[in-house]
């Protein structure tokens, strides 16, 4: 999440700011809503048992940007946040792709 994380702190202090680095971006606009079933699916599981989340995510397929590397797949939020953090991104999506056009921050 620290793409769509990035890109909304670039877009509200722009000034802060002297570049970027996008590794992952995240699915978004018209694929966003499939994702976003995902993720609500993923919170429920985090509410009724994280342990069993983290095993799932362990066990599931890794990013195609992500392949050949130390990806582990381990969550960041402790368990007790999983399911608000999932729960956030499911009804989070990335700025308009006009808004993101108009970034002047030199972006890898």
């Amino acid at each position: 999440m620290g793409t769509a994380t990035a890109l909304h702190a670039v877009l509200l202090a722009p000034h802060r700011f002297s570049r970027l680095v996008r590794t992952t971006p995240p699915t978004a606009w018209e694929r966003r809503a499939a994702q976003a079933g995902q993720y609500r699916l993923m919170a429920e599981l985090a509410a009724a048992d994280p342990g069993q989340l983290v095993t799932a995510i362990r066990n599931g397929p890794v990013p195609a940007a992500l392949e050949g590397t130390a990806y582990a797949g381990d969550p960041d939020a402790p368990p007790a946040l999983l399911p608000h953090v999932l729960a956030g991104a499911a009804v989070s999506d990335l700025p308009a792709p006009e808004v993101l056009a108009a970034l002047r921050v030199p972006t890898l």
